[in-house]
Parts: C-alpha cells; sequence; structure tokens
C-alpha cells in the first residue's frame, strides 16, 4: 500500500476530472468518497445509454463501472497526491488503465435506466502499476455484482 496521508477532499468530485473516459462511454458521476485503498462512484444509467437492452444496463456495463470507478481511484490518487496544482485542462493526463485479468465475477440483478448505482472498491494489492481490486456493485443497498479485477496503470502520463 501507499505510505501517506490522503489530503481532506471535498466529495462528491465529478468523473469528468477524474478519468479519460468520455460520453457516451462513462458509466461513472461522481466519486462520492476515497482513501488510499478505497473508493465509492455513483452512476445514475440514462435511458439513452450504448450498453442497455430492454431497458436494462447489461452485464457489460456493470463490469465497466467497475473498472471506472477503479479509474476514478487512480485519477483521485494521482490528481491529489502526483499534480496537486494541475488540472485536465492544464496539461495533465489522467492515467490509464487496463483490466488484465476478472476473476469471481458474478451478476445478480440487471439495473434500470433512471436507477443509480452505488459502486464500492478496495485495492487488495499494489505491486508497482499493478493492482488487484474486489469490487461490489449496490442498487438501493443491495448487492447486483461483485468481482476482482487485476488492473495495470500506464505510467509516465505527463503531456
Amino acid at each position: 500500500m501507499l505510505n501517506f496521508e490522503i489530503p481532506k477532499a471535498s466529495f462528491p468530485i465529478s468523473s469528468s476530472i477524474l478519468i479519460p473516459q468520455t460520453e457516451p462511454f462513462e458509466l461513472v458521476d461522481e466519486l462520492i468518497d476515497a482513501s488510499e485503498n478505497h473508493a465509492i462512484s455513483r452512476f445514475t444509467i440514462p435511458g439513452n445509454h450504448i450498453l442497455l437492452e430492454d431497458n436494462e444496463l447489461q452485464e457489460s456495463g456493470i463490469l465497466e463501472n467497475m473498472a471506472q470507478t477503479c479509474a476514478l481511484h487512480s485519477g483521485f490518487i494521482s490528481t491529489t497526491f502526483l499534480n496537486k496544482d494541475e488540472s485536465r485542462n492544464e496539461g495533465l493526463k489522467i492515467p490509464v488503465g487496463y483490466i488484465g485479468a476478472l476473476n469471481d465475477v458474478e451478476f445478480y440483478q440487471r439495473p434500470l435506466c433512471g436507477e443509480i448505482l452505488e459502486t464500492h472498491i478496495k485495492v487488495q494489492h499494489k505491486i508497482g502499476t499493478a493492482s488487484v481490486v474486489a469490487c461490489e456493485v449496490f442498487l438501493k443497498s443491495i448487492c447486483i455484482a461483485k468481482g476482482s479485477l487485476k488492473i495495470f496503470i500506464v505510467e509516465n502520463n505527463r503531456a
């Protein structure tokens, strides 16, 4: 784990300043809490999202929501500690990550358009630029999906 304290942050933080994804493929709206080894995101499913099928968010969308919550955490850590005085508009490249593996991913329910997802992630292991992250997606306090992602972050993200 990292060995520093998180400065006080004002939550929620818009996802648009912390992740590289943009519309129409954004599957997180805001970061509502974060620390050195965890993050919580919120996402209201729009009625016109490209990953809806019969008004339900497909499993691929739920999985991408998990991954983008991991990206929010990486962006939060990067911008909070490494680039405090910069923003996306001033040359900061938000960290880009790739899913290396999925483990024990389970889907219990497809959420409907208009519903609000709350996704919780916890960094279980971190070695260099690789992390193993446990993820849980909640709808009205009920877990609708969970799994573990191996994420690899690309280094040297300066413009």
